[in-house]
C-alpha cells in the first residue's frame, strides 16, 4: 500500500511538473506512474513486476495520445514559415539606410531589417522591390511611380 501512494505522488510531481514546463514530456510518465499506482492499490506486485507496469503504460499513453496532442498544441491554420525565394520576390520594402553600390544599405520589409544591395545609390525612405536575393542580402531596385 506504501508503494501504490509513492507511485501515485509520482504522478502527481511528474503531472505537476509537466504544467510548469509545457514540453509535453513528463504528461506520459505522469500517467504511466498513476496507472502503476493504481494497479499496485488492487494487486500486489513486486518490484519488477511495477516496473514493468510503469515503462508498459507510459509506452502505452505515449502511443494513443501521441497524436491527440499533437492536434491539440499544433494550431491547424498555423502559418508555415518557408525559407523560398519566392516568398519575397515582388515585395515592397523601405529603405532605412542608404543604399551606395558597391556598399551595402538596410531596408525595412514587413518590420525586419535585412542588409540590401542596389545598381544605383538609393536614399533612406525610397521605395523598392524585392528582386532577388543572395544568402541574407536583399537585391532591390527602386519602384517608379
Amino acid at each position: 500500500m506504501e508503494a501504490s501512494f509513492f507511485w501515485m505522488a509520482l504522478a502527481v510531481a511528474l503531472l505537476v511538473g509537466e504544467a510548469l514546463t509545457l514540453g509535453v514530456f513528463m504528461l506520459f510518465f505522469g500517467f504511466g506512474a498513476l496507472i502503476t499506482g493504481l494497479a499496485l492499490y488492487i494487486l500486489p506486485l513486486s518490484f519488477s513486476a511495477q516496473i514493468l507496469v510503469f515503462l508498459f503504460s507510459s509506452v502505452c499513453t505515449l502511443l494513443l495520445m501521441r497524436n491527440t496532442m499533437r492536434a491539440w498544441l499544433v494550431p491547424k491554420n498555423k502559418s508555415v514559415t518557408t525559407d523560398n525565394i519566392e516568398d519575397i520576390i515582388g515585395r515592397r520594402a523601405i529603405v532605412t539606410e542608404n543604399i551606395d553600390p558597391p556598399k551595402f544599405g538596410l531596408v525595412d520589409l514587413k518590420g525586419t531589417n535585412w542588409k540590401a544591395m542596389a545598381d544605383k545609390k538609393l536614399m533612406k525612405g525610397s521605395t523598392v522591390e524585392v528582386i532577388g536575393r543572395e544568402n541574407l542580402v536583399l537585391k532591390v531596385k527602386l519602384i517608379s511611380n
